[in-house]
């Protein structure tokens, strides 16, 4: 019993009579932690890579209101075939379109960081776009949420600029994907009222096109006018012509001859204003000016001449309302397309974060502490079993 005693305190540390053997042997302690202090500099300063950390913030801004599409709504219900729906949390969809693979690849393709990123590495050592892209997207950029609101893009490289321009790269890129394949409410009503808008100026144009050519046709200008102006020639020609017949028969009356010369100017004036009169009446004449128009014919012109009016009218009133809902939805699509605001573009950092040579520094001295001092209770207990043995 005694002696299992004696095994276990010789077993046991002697704090003491530790620090008294490393004081003596200070000077082996001193010359392990230099030497890992050494290498803890050579590695800091030599060996590891530099690596710097650009980071930007931007700011989601609130999608648009949907006042507009929806006094269209009200103004011509049923045009609009889509529903105005909540958008779904920015936050969310830009983290996770940052991290998503596709804009890797996109990055990496765009600023060549298959090349960048290993420049001296020899052909067959080199890693694969796809293992580069790998990296890109778990190790050298982040995006996260602040907590804030914001959501901040982190991007590390060996090189300051190349970590600004990463992060750059990665915020145009969101904007960008956002412009082109999101699709938002406003962006489908605003192409569905440009369809429309488009179909109403083609409309538009067919119309006044046939309108300008019933006019050109009939050298209309003013077909009420006209009309009535034609109406009040007959009536006049008619009143002429029953005022030379009078005047004819009190010639006839008075026993004038036929060959009287004021007879046949008489007569020959009747039958002139008879001709005008066939003229209008029957649409005998030039076929392209209105008063060759039979006058029968009339109220079928003027109906149609109305009908081309009144498609015209309808016509330019549609195409003024969808023009300036047209111009309205574009204004929606583009307040709700740019989502986002940066508010601190990232710059090429002064500073490193790797390696951190004070954090490395410390390490080093520790380590070098734990192996001197393993090094000196090592000596210490082969010191002692020897002077048991003995």
């Amino acid at each position: 019993m005694n002696q299992l005693q004696a095994e276990n305190r010789s077993d046991e540390i002697d704090l003491f009579e530790l620090f008294q053997t490393f004081w003596q042997r200070k000077w082996e302690a001193c010359l392990i932690i230099n030497f890992a202090l050494i290498v803890a500099l050579i590695h800091t300063f030599w060996i590891a890579d530099k690596v710097y950390e650009a980071k930007t913030t931007i700011m989601p801004l609130k999608a648009s209101s949907n006042s507009v599409l929806s006094s269209l709504s009200n103004m011509m219900p049923g045009i609009l075939p889509f529903p105005l729906s909540k958008a779904e949390d920015d936050l969310t969809r830009f983290i996770n379109i940052l991290q998503s693979r596709t804009t890797a690849e996109t990055i990496t393709r765009r600023l060549n960081l298959a090349d960048l990123l290993q420049p001296q590495a020899p052909l067959e050592e080199r890693l694969t776009f796809h293992e580069v892209v790998k990296i890109v997207q778990n190790d050298l950029v982040k995006a996260a949420d602040n907590r804030q609101g914001l959501v901040e893009i982190t991007a590390q490289a060996k090189s300051s600029r190349l970590a600004a321009d990463i992060a750059n790269a990665y915020v145009q890129h969101l904007q960008w994907y956002l412009k082109q394949n999101t699709s938002t409410e406003s962006r489908r009503n605003r192409i569905f009222i440009e369809e429309q808008y488009q179909n109403a100026i083609y409309n538009l144009n067919q119309a006044d096109q046939r309108l300008q050519a019933f006019k050109d046709g009939h050298k209309v200008f003013s077909l009420k006018a006209q009309i009535e102006e034609m109406i009040t020639r007959l009536g006049v020609i008619k009143g002429n012509l029953m005022a030379k017949e009078v005047q004819l028969k009190v010639l006839k009356r008075s026993g004038i001859a036929p060959n009287n010369p004021q007879y046949k100017a008489l007569t020959f004036q009747i039958d002139a204003l008879q001709g005008q009169i066939e003229e209008i009446e029957t649409g005998i004449g030039n076929p392209t000016q209105l008063d060759s128009i039979p006058l029968e014919a009339l109220p079928e012109l003027e109906t149609e001449f109305s009908q081309l009016m009144r498609e015209k009218t309808v016509q330019e009133t549609l195409y003024s309302l969808l023009a300036q809902q047209y111009e309205q939805a574009k204004i929606a699509e583009a307040n709700d397309e740019i989502s986002f605001s940066v508010l601190d573009s990232a710059i090429p950092p002064f500073r490193r974060i790797k390696p951190k040579r004070t954090l490395n520094v410390m390490l080093g001295g520790i380590v070098g502490i734990m192996f001197a001092t393993l090094y000196i209770m090592t000596l210490k207990k082969l010191s002692d079993r020897n002077v048991e043995t003995n």
